[in-house]
């Protein structure tokens, strides 16, 4: 609390440590704790520091509640008072002790307490108005995954994907850091994915998802961060077998002539191996052997490729 109030009390611009040490004091309380940390740091920009001398009042039950409190150094008692009647001593406290916290979440207009300093006393005070702009906007992101998880759920319910579906937009990632971005590799998902995009309030998106007719497909580029490793893929998507880096693609029965062809064009692309699902043993057994020669060959890394990765980072 010490430390909180000396930063709060220090002129100029705060310190990337003071943030840690308001968030470390903010995350436990109901009203922070559900807000992500850059909105909590947000809201610590705009924190003040009040000091109440001994035998003042911090706060009086029935006042409209401007704002958020919480002691950093000192005690306080507590007072509140049924209907007409005199106030009576609820609570001693001190350090950490919060009021406020319902008039911030719209549960209360007033304060329900009385609060009288016993000792000098300095706490943090967060104003209503600015707790309420700095979550606004995070609000309408939360409405908007909501949004998101809601339209995935009813996809799901939709016909398994055919294997040559294309996905009708890659996504769109916002510049700003800080926002959170979903991130879609359809195989199977891809009609969830372009159900997401049709709705257009998804605030960040990004699709790894690429037909045969992408340049990227089947393309490498080496990573920077790991110049020991190959390509990009390892830091991408980890360890993977032959069959799960898509270097053996099945045909299925229920595939189109049109969805046959996209699976060898892709297969072609890609220098995987195609096989029907009602091969033979014999001949699926030489298929998988294939295949995870092209994956050894290849250095392990993922047939579709990496070269997506830079294109929308």
């Amino acid at each position: 609390g010490r430390q909180v109030a000396e930063a709060l009390a220090a002129p100029g611009e705060r310190l990337p440590q003071d943030f840690c040490t308001f968030d470390a004091l903010l995350e436990h309380s109901e009203a922070f704790s559900c807000l992500e940390r850059r909105v909590r740091r947000q809201i610590a920009c705009a924190a003040e520091l009040v000091q109440v001398p001994a035998g003042d009042l911090l706060l009086c039950q029935g006042d409209q509640g401007d704002g958020f409190f919480q002691i950093l150094t000192g005690s306080v008692s507590i007072f509140h008072a049924k209907d007409s009647a005199a106030p009576r001593l609820v609570l001693l406290a001190g350090e950490g002790a919060a009021f406020g916290e319902e008039v911030l979440l719209e549960k209360a207009e007033t304060y329900w307490q009385t609060v009288r300093a016993e000792v000098d006393t300095q706490a943090i005070f967060i104003r209503t108005d600015s707790y309420r702009e700095a979550v606004k906007d995070w609000r309408g992101e939360q409405a908007t995954w909501r949004r998101a998880i809601t339209a995935v759920s009813a996809a799901k319910a939709s016909p398994v994907l055919e294997a040559s579906y294309r996905v009708k937009c890659g996504g769109r990632v916002a510049p700003d850091r800080g926002i959170k971005c979903i991130a879609s590799f359809p195989g199977r998902h891809a009609r969830d994915w372009d159900e997401l995009m049709a709705r257009g309030a998804i605030p960040s998106s990004a699709c790894a998802f690429l037909s045969s007719a992408d340049p990227a497909l089947g393309q490498h580029e080496p990573d920077p961060e790991h110049p020991e490793h190959p390509c990009r893929c390892r830091a991408l998507y980890g360890e993977r077998t032959f069959d799960q880096f898509g270097y053996l693609q099945v045909l299925k029965q229920r595939h189109t002539k049109e969805q046959r062809r996209q699976v060898y064009e892709d297969a072609r692309v890609m220098d995987a191996v195609v096989v029907d699902e009602c091969a033979k043993s014999e001949e699926r057994c030489k298929a998988e052997a294939l295949a995870r020669q092209r994956w050894e060959d290849q250095g392990r890394v993922a047939a579709w490729g990496c070269a997506w990765f830079s294109a929308w980072t």
